[in-house]
């Protein structure tokens, strides 16, 4: 049973794009034939091999459209002394991954029940046994020839074994992931040890993991051994990439751009996977300027046309999603479940079944279905399996994104956060979102009391506003809290428990509020009884004055006609003043009442007790300076302390849009607050004028 050997791949589209070369790819795999030949003599040096390179150095493509048709010829040629080869990748569920690959050695049956009987059977043995795979083997009967293990991305083992120690509560269960990953190891290491069985492995790995082999006993020293370094393409063997698919295709390229694609790629960390999707985007824009059936002549104009190197597999990135604009969020969403950074600080693929991302994504199966069809489409391949190879997505269809490199190119996934601006301006891109998302997630579920019932447990009140909008800003389903530790019902009741506890201390704080406006209202009457009994004494002190005076001039006018008319005058000026007198009183009573109707007005003597409270209940005031004196205007902060805010000359306004629980001080020039002001719910004019001065500048 040999790999699939079906191709996307043809003369109408020579290039794979993103992902991987398949087994069925390799009649337009150029460039690597040294490298294939090696790996080919190193098994044939020994059973074990570890394929080592950088992410983007095509490891997974050399081993399948390089090495596998070398094996796939020398079987034709010997026969029944040739390969058969099996791959699988660890995913989480190693050891059934394992069973599931060397199930399909067995002889194709019709029976679906007999067949996940076997599997089932296989898995048993690989979990009971130290001779787990030779043991499986020996079930599955004569097998002649060489048998070869892939195990592809085995880098996948390190995180599901670190997994174990940081996400999984049950310590038992914990236990059990670490017991099968270790298992998984010892049963790989010990098939090339069995001389019954004439078993090779083979493994891919990113050589940046090569410190994890550690965890695992043996590991190291096999893969010290056994190992192959997958090197940089030289400069001649990147034009055979280039040139190849495209002469077998019947199609050109100008000169000038396979140098500038030379060039471009010369020491780039994505190198191969990042010059495939250039050159399948450049065939995809050269074939839509000629006629059809005709063979494309590829251009510097078309290479200008897709972005270039650095910007074309972002650039074509945002144009499928500019196509999915309705399921925007269902694309993120998807993204952030299939990727990661792992402990290292680096973005991984996170492969999962089509069950568990929709489970995790939160997403409708149609518009889930809608988006994975685009982001599979062949024009693309920015996620695996291909739509041209798997149609139809099962529930248990892996799935995963095409390479690595999309994580690192495409702006939407890997944009660094922005350090220094406000929280929330720029959180970076998907990538870095999830994580932090996870953190808070992880600190929620911590002030649960560390997996207990919460028992009224609350989030401090000055937060909860902020973390709830954060909670529904997306789908927060069970399985994704499973991925940052699990029990999301107890986050859940955080959440309800924190937001009675914020709604119970507002209520307080209005009835507070409202106890401290009626006291202020109180206050406020005394004070206008007091500005009614002063200007009434001043009312009557000035009348005895006309009085007198107007006496004096009536003994004046007995005694000197001549001045007669003039004491008139002054006696109907004293009459004035005293009616203008009371004219004031009755002024001032009517602005005393106005102020006191302000029920937000305060005594300055209570400055030093008052902070301005957080509120969701906003309104707006607007302060009239109808006095021939300037107005100072600040704002009391959370610690009580003035924050200044524009002056306000005289005649002019100044309108506030602020909140019911905030405080404001006006002030004269020296500073000296005259009046404090709390808002009310509804849109209020505040007037201070030279009466109202007077009053507070007694």
């Amino acid at each position: 049973m040999n790999s699939d050997a079906s191709s996307t791949l043809s003369a109408a589209r020579p290039f794979p794009g993103l992902r991987p070369f398949a087994f069925g790819d390799h009649e337009f795999f150029f460039g690597r034939e040294d490298q294939s030949f090696e790996l080919y003599r190193r098994l044939d040096r020994g059973r074990f091999l570890a394929v080592l390179g950088s992410s983007g150095s095509g490891k997974s493509s050399l081993v399948r459209a390089g090495l596998w048709p070398l094996l796939e010829a020398e079987t034709i040629e010997e026969g029944n002394r040739g390969w058969s080869w099996v791959e699988f990748r660890p995913g989480d569920t190693p050891l059934v991954n394992l069973a599931a690959a060397l199930a399909a050695l067995a002889p194709d049956s019709d029976d679906p029940a007999a067949d996940a009987g076997r599997r089932e059977r296989f898995i048993f043995e690989l979990r009971q046994s130290s001779h787990g795979i030779g043991d499986v083997l020996d079930l599955l009967g004569t097998i002649t020839g060489r048998i070869l293990i892939l195990v592809d991305q085995f880098e996948e083992i390190f995180r599901y074994a670190a997994a174990a120690g940081r996400d999984v509560r049950d310590r038992a269960v914990a236990a059990d992931w670490r017991e099968e990953a270790i298992q998984l190891v010892q049963h790989l290491l010990q098939a090339t040890r069995n001389a019954a069985h004439p078993v090779y492995v083979l493994l891919t790995m990113r050589s940046d993991f090569i410190g994890d082999c550690a965890r695992f006993h043996g590991l190291p020293e096999t893969i010290s051994a056994n190992q192959f370094l997958v090197p940089f393409l030289t400069r001649y063997q990147r034009e055979q990439v280039i040139r190849g698919p495209i002469d077998k295709a019947g199609a050109t390229i100008e000169p000038v751009l396979v140098e500038r694609l030379l060039n471009d790629s010369e020491n780039d960390f994505d190198q191969l996977p990042v010059l495939q999707h250039c050159l399948q985007r450049l065939w995809e824009e050269a074939s839509r300027c000629i006629a059809e059936k005709h063979p494309p002549h590829l251009t510097f104009l078309h290479y200008q046309a897709i972005g270039g190197f650095e910007q074309a597999l972002s650039a074509h990135a945002d144009e499928v999603l500019a196509s999915l604009a309705e399921d925007a969020l269902a694309v993120e969403q998807t993204f952030r479940a299939l990727s990661e950074v792992d402990r290292e600080g680096r973005a991984t693929r996170r492969a999962l079944s089509l069950q568990q991302l929709r489970a995790e994504a939160g997403s409708s199966e149609p518009i889930l279905s809608r988006v994975l069809d685009r982001f599979r489409d062949d024009d693309c391949s920015f996620l695996v399996p291909p739509r041209s190879i798997v149609p139809d997505l099962a529930a248990t269809t892996r799935i995963d994104v095409g390479h690595e490199a999309l994580l690192r190119r495409w702006d939407k996934i890997s944009r660094d956060p922005v350090t220094g601006v406000e929280a929330g301006q720029d959180r970076g891109g998907w990538l870095w979102q999830e994580e932090a998302d996870g953190r808070t997630y992880r600190a929620l579920l911590a002030l649960t009391e560390g997996g207990t019932s919460s028992h009224g447990a609350t989030l401090p009140l000055d937060q909860v506003e902020s973390r709830w909008a954060w909670w529904n800003e997306r789908p927060r389903t069970a399985a994704w809290g499973e991925r940052y530790g699990g029990h999301i019902d107890r986050v859940r009741r955080l959440f309800d428990d924190s937001l009675v506890a914020l709604t119970t201390e507002r209520d307080r704080q209005a009835a507070a509020d409202r106890a401290e406006q009626e006291r202020m209202q109180a206050t406020a009457r005394a004070q206008i009884a007091e500005a009614q009994i002063s200007a009434e004494r001043r009312l009557a002190r000035r009348t005895r004055i006309a009085a007198a005076v107007l006496g004096i001039l009536t003994v004046l006018a007995a005694g000197c006609a001549v001045y007669g008319l003039y004491q008139k005058r002054v006696a109907e000026a004293a009459k004035e003043q005293a009616v203008a007198a009371k004219e004031q009183a009755v002024a001032a009573k009517e602005q005393a009442v106005r102020w006191s109707e302000t029920a937000g007005m305060i005594s300055c003597v209570q400055e030093h007790a008052l902070r301005s409270l957080g509120t969701v209940v906003p309104t707006s005031i607007t302060f009239v300076n109808a006095s021939t004196h300037t107005i100072r205007v600040y704002w009391l902060d959370w610690s009580g302390t003035r924050k200044a805010y524009p002056t306000i000359a005289p005649g002019q306004r100044l309108p506030l849009t602020t909140y019911i629980s905030h405080y404001w001080v006006l002030a004269d020039q020296d500073d000296k607050c005259f009046a404090i002001y709390q808002p009310e719910p509804f849109e209020r004019e505040v007037d201070v004028d030279d009466t109202f001065w007077k009053m507070t500048h007694p």
